[in-house]
Parts: structure tokens; C-alpha cells; sequence
């Protein structure tokens, strides 16, 4: 999934690192709140009941579905310890 978001974005080779840089605007610097654009865009699309957090929650569960390996998703998410990411485990296809 992250060699492919790569790939087309030609980001970096480290997903840590391309992440990152997703955060990032033209002249370097960091948003400034990129939580009011998320809200704004929640109002302006009817959407309710969706919280900031639920972002990451669905970016662990597509990672996990997708295959990628619960260690490579415990760094990308900042979990300092396993068990953390081991919430997602149930959605991996792996036995």
C-alpha cells in the first residue's frame, strides 16, 4: 500500500519519512490547523457523529487489511508497544 502511495507520489522511500511530508505545505512549513479544515468539511458534507481520532483508527485498520505486517503498523502509528496495535489484529487475513 505505502510502496504504492510512494511510487505515485514519489514521496521518499521511508513511509515514516513520506508521512511526514503529507504535513507539510509548498514553503515547508507545518499546517497551522488542518482540524478546522477537517471540521469544515465534515459541516459542509452532512456528516456527523465522525470524530479527528476516527482518522487514524481507519488508517490502522486499512493498513492491517491491506496486509501490512502489525510491527510496520505499530511505527506508523507512534504505538510504543505492540499491544497497542494488536487492537487491529482481528482485520489482518493472515491466520
Amino acid at each position: 500500500m505505502f510502496n504504492k502511495a510512494i511510487q505515485w507520489g514519489k514521496l521518499e522511500e521511508n513511509p515514516l519519512k513520506a508521512v511526514k511530508l503529507l504535513y507539510n505545505t509548498k514553503n515547508g512549513n507545518p499546517f497551522g490547523n488542518i482540524r478546522k479544515s477537517f471540521f469544515t468539511a465534515l459541516r459542509k458534507s452532512g456528516i456527523i457523529n465522525f470524530r479527528f481520532h476516527d482518522l487514524r483508527h481507519t488508517f490502522a485498520s486499512h493498513l492491517v487489511m491491506s496486509g501490512v505486517d502489525l510491527n510496520t503498523v505499530r511505527e506508523l502509528m507512534g504505538h510504543k508497544s505492540l499491544e497497542m496495535t494488536l487492537r487491529y489484529a482481528h482485520l489482518s487475513a493472515r491466520p
